[in-house]
């Protein structure tokens, strides 16, 4: 890491260990500049499975309670979401449905049986796959019967580990063409006063889009808990989608997402590093993406803010009555949202604001901060300051 002073140093745990806690959970661009990283990789299992549910929408709180309630027997090996999308509902039809669930798990054949005996416990979807990858390719199963007999088949990913981690990436890449949207689908948005037509954002949102995003992580557990979460998500999507003027949601792809956690991470103390949540079970992530409109009038649409007020506002409602009712805690760096907090132009505002995504770490950050850029060089709007508001 180059530092502010221009001094190149190596950041492990027996040389600059403050640092090293500190980029770890608190990195971003805060203490200096990393030019070089070195990482302790996880040995590549026997082969890689995954399954894809969808429900319909009034399957929502019966899923999102029950998901949350396995998601803590889930296996390190599982990477999985869970997904609520905003639909109107001339869009649910077809392959488009509101809810999605997808995991992703590394292991034996006989551990994902196990896994798959687990999801059973989940409410029947309307549209289930499960999947193993045959070389360079994911073979599909839709019945449960037959999981057992092509998942034999497996095979050993050691001598293509390059290949296989490409596939994987691939697999996560939507086709954008599958949502593209013909000229005279259009529509001028029903918030908009003036004539500003805007597209259906593209599945993959691969291009710029106008964009919100905020964050929570779980705080409690327990099946009380997870009830009072799948009411409040469930409510807060009824009072929205359904209540919302024609085609609003046609324009916008609003989404909530819950990322299971557990695994090696809840395993690792929260001393040791800068990351101050590993005790949660999951994160939401809360969402909209929109495509900028072109005017039909020579205005220029994208100066107009106020057509894209309520998408944002959307974002900002739903974490706020989870945070009101006590549900949610924090919020991951990663999805930077001013609205968490008051003023973050004042230093006591930016200070609160921080305390969301760094919690009880954030004065030590403080510390580690000022003995490393004491010149507050690495500064920006939501930067760790070197010194707390007094």
């Amino acid at each position: 890491m180059v530092l502010a002073n221009g001094d190149i140093v190596q950041a492990s745990p027996k040389s600059h260990a403050d640092l090293f806690w500190a980029i770890r959970g608190g990195g971003g661009g805060n203490f200096g500049v990393v030019t070089r990283l070195q990482f302790k990789l996880q040995p590549l299992r026997m082969a890689y499975y995954r399954f894809n549910f969808c429900w319909e929408r009034n399957d929502m709180k019966k899923v999102i309670e029950k998901w949350l309630e396995i998601q803590k027997e889930f296996p390190g090996e599982l990477t999985s979401f869970l997904r609520i999308t905003a639909l109107a509902d001339d869009q649910i039809e077809g392959e488009n449905f509101p809810l999605y669930a997808s995991g992703t798990f590394t292991g034996k054949v006989i551990d994902f049986l196990k896994l798959a005996k687990l999801l059973d416990r989940l409410p029947k979807p309307k549209k289930q796959k499960y999947g193993y990858k045959k070389g360079s390719e994911w073979k599909y199963v839709t019945k449960r019967n037959d999981i057992w007999i092509i998942l034999k088949d497996f095979f050993d990913v050691s001598n293509e580990a390059i290949s296989s981690m490409k596939s994987i990436i691939e697999l996560y890449s939507y086709d954008s063409d599958n949502s593209s949207q013909n000229e005279e689908d259009k529509t001028t948005l029903p918030e908009s006063k003036e004539k500003c037509k805007v597209a259906y954002p593209e599945s993959n949102c691969g291009a710029p889009h106008p964009h919100k995003v905020t964050s929570a992580f779980s705080n409690q557990t327990g099946k009380a808990y997870y009830r009072q979460v799948a009411d409040s998500v469930t409510e807060y999507f009824e009072n929205t989608v359904d209540v919302a003027p024609e085609n609003y949601f046609r324009y916008v792809r609003s989404y909530l997402t819950f990322h299971s956690m557990g695994g090696a991470m809840a395993e690792i103390p929260n001393s040791e590093s800068a990351f101050a949540f590993r005790d949660s079970e999951f994160l939401i992530q809360i969402q909209s993406w929109w495509n900028y409109p072109t005017g039909e009038t020579g205005k220029d649409c994208r100066k107009e803010k106020k057509w894209q007020q309520p998408y944002i506002d959307w974002v900002t409602n739903f974490r706020r009555k989870l945070a009101e009712k006590n549900l949610v805690k924090g919020a991951f760096i990663n999805f930077v949202d001013k609205d968490l907090g008051p003023d973050y132009t004042t230093d006591e505002g930016k200070y609160e604001l921080l305390k969301e995504y760094y919690g009880d770490n954030l004065d030590e950050l403080i510390k580690v901060k000022k003995a490393y850029d004491s010149g507050n060089v690495f500064n920006f709007e939501l930067s760790i300051p070197t010194e707390k508001p007094k």
